[in-house]
Protein backbone atom coordinates (compact mmCIF):
# COMPACT_ATOMS: atom_id res chain seq x y z
CA UNK A 1 0.00 0.00 0.00
CA UNK A 2 0.83 3.97 -1.06
CA UNK A 3 2.18 5.58 1.65
CA UNK A 4 0.74 9.54 2.10
CA UNK A 5 4.63 10.42 1.06
CA UNK A 6 4.58 8.05 -2.22
CA UNK A 7 0.92 9.36 -2.77
CA UNK A 8 2.39 12.92 -2.81
CA UNK A 9 5.61 12.27 -4.70
CA UNK A 10 3.29 10.24 -7.59
CA UNK A 11 1.36 13.40 -8.00
CA UNK A 12 3.64 16.18 -7.94
CA UNK A 13 5.35 13.82 -10.89
CA UNK A 14 1.79 13.56 -12.49
CA UNK A 15 1.96 17.72 -12.39
CA UNK A 16 5.27 17.95 -13.67
CA UNK A 17 4.82 16.09 -16.38
CA UNK A 18 1.38 17.67 -17.51
CA UNK A 19 3.06 20.70 -17.54
CA UNK A 20 6.21 19.88 -20.06
CA UNK A 21 3.47 18.44 -22.01
CA UNK A 22 1.25 21.75 -21.87
CA UNK A 23 4.92 23.43 -22.79
CA UNK A 24 5.96 20.84 -25.37
CA UNK A 25 2.83 21.02 -27.77
CA UNK A 26 1.04 24.80 -26.72
CA UNK A 27 3.32 26.15 -29.41
CA UNK A 28 2.10 23.44 -31.98
CA UNK A 29 -1.50 24.31 -31.10
CA UNK A 30 -0.68 28.07 -31.77
CA UNK A 31 1.20 27.11 -35.21
CA UNK A 32 -2.49 25.76 -36.24
CA UNK A 33 -4.72 27.87 -34.87
CA UNK A 34 -3.00 31.02 -36.48
CA UNK A 35 -2.62 28.97 -39.95
CA UNK A 36 -6.54 29.75 -40.17
CA UNK A 37 -6.12 33.14 -39.83
CA UNK A 38 -6.29 36.21 -42.61
CA UNK A 39 -3.37 37.89 -41.40
CA UNK A 40 0.27 37.79 -42.85
CA UNK A 41 1.21 37.79 -38.73
CA UNK A 42 0.72 36.38 -35.85
CA UNK A 43 -0.99 38.30 -33.04
CA UNK A 44 -4.05 38.11 -30.87
CA UNK A 45 -7.01 38.55 -30.94
CA UNK A 46 -7.77 36.80 -33.95
CA UNK A 47 -10.52 38.83 -35.95
CA UNK A 48 -11.77 36.61 -39.09
CA UNK A 49 -10.95 32.73 -39.52
CA UNK A 50 -9.81 31.79 -43.32
CA UNK A 51 -7.99 29.08 -44.89
CA UNK A 52 -6.38 31.39 -47.45
CA UNK A 53 -2.82 29.82 -45.89
CA UNK A 54 -3.74 26.27 -46.63
CA UNK A 55 -5.19 27.08 -50.08
CA UNK A 56 -2.03 29.24 -51.16
CA UNK A 57 0.23 25.95 -49.63
CA UNK A 58 -1.70 23.40 -51.57
CA UNK A 59 -1.45 25.54 -55.03
CA UNK A 60 2.41 26.03 -54.50
CA UNK A 61 4.45 24.44 -57.37
CA UNK A 62 6.73 22.11 -55.50
CA UNK A 63 3.82 21.03 -52.88
CA UNK A 64 2.59 17.93 -54.79
CA UNK A 65 6.29 16.50 -55.07
CA UNK A 66 7.68 17.54 -51.49
CA UNK A 67 4.29 15.96 -50.11
CA UNK A 68 5.07 12.72 -51.88
CA UNK A 69 8.80 12.66 -51.14
CA UNK A 70 7.79 13.07 -47.58
CA UNK A 71 5.39 10.35 -47.49
CA UNK A 72 7.98 8.05 -49.20
CA UNK A 73 10.51 8.83 -46.79
CA UNK A 74 8.54 8.36 -44.03
CA UNK A 75 6.96 5.06 -45.11
CA UNK A 76 10.57 3.63 -46.18
CA UNK A 77 12.01 4.72 -42.42
CA UNK A 78 8.87 2.96 -40.58
CA UNK A 79 9.23 -0.39 -42.19
CA UNK A 80 13.30 0.17 -41.74
CA UNK A 81 12.52 1.04 -37.88
CA UNK A 82 9.95 -1.94 -37.78
CA UNK A 83 12.55 -4.52 -38.76
CA UNK A 84 15.14 -3.53 -36.83
CA UNK A 85 13.06 -2.58 -33.67
CA UNK A 86 11.70 -6.24 -34.02
CA UNK A 87 14.96 -7.96 -35.09
CA UNK A 88 16.22 -6.19 -31.26
CA UNK A 89 13.14 -6.95 -29.81
CA UNK A 90 13.46 -10.80 -30.82
CA UNK A 91 17.67 -10.67 -30.00
CA UNK A 92 17.07 -9.34 -26.40
CA UNK A 93 14.24 -12.11 -25.72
Amino acid sequence: MATPIGRTSSLVWRVIAGALVFFLLSPLLLVVLFSFTDRGISAFPINDLSIKWWVAMIEHRQFASALKNSLIIGGAVALISAAVGTMAAIGLA
